[in-house]
Parts: structure tokens; C-alpha cells; sequence
């Protein structure tokens, strides 16, 4: 599996790489504002990209099931709510 792709003339990680990435900067610094910021990175990671529920990690499975709403990314609670179940149901 490739964990770059090219966009336009940049390569970049693909989508999976920069959410595994993601994750583990998380873990390291969740109690800080940079963490925080990182996981609101992971959760427009996770609205904007096509995620197979049977590949969650339980790490992220973990941020989905505590999340709400993200009102940084104006998803309310009912909208947060429906790619919610879609995310869990593996």
C-alpha cells in the first residue's frame, strides 16, 4: 500500500497515513491546546474522507464515541450524530 499520492505537483501522505499520524501525535499530547487542535484535524479528517467502519482503531473509535458535536466545524449534534453510527457500525 503507498502512503503518498500526488496532488497537483505536491506529494503528499494519503488520507489513512496522515490519520495514523494524526492519532499517535494525539495520544502523545491530548491534555494540551495542541492536542486538542489535533484532534479536531482527525475529525475533519474523519468527516471529510471515506472511512471503511471495519478499519476504526479503537483510538479513534474512542474520540468518536466521546464527541458530540463540533461546533469548530459548525456539525451539530443531530448531523454528528448520523456519521456517527455509520463510523461504529463495524
Amino acid at each position: 500500500m503507498t502512503k503518498t499520492i500526488t496532488r497537483e505537483t505536491f506529494r503528499v501522505p494519503t488520507v489513512e497515513t496522515l490519520l495514523k499520524l494524526k492519532l499517535f501525535v494525539y495520544t502523545q499530547r491530548k491534555l494540551s491546546a495542541k492536542g486538542q487542535k489535533d484532534r479536531l484535524d482527525i475529525l475533519s479528517l474523519v468527516l471529510a474522507s471515506p472511512i471503511n467502519p471495519k478499519n476504526v482503531p479503537k483510538e479513534l473509535a474512542q474520540i468518536i464515541r466521546e464527541t458530540i458535536n463540533i461546533p469548530e466545524l459548525g456539525i451539530n449534534e443531530h448531523i454528528w450524530s448520523k456519521r456517527k453510527k455509520e463510523l461504529l457500525k463495524g
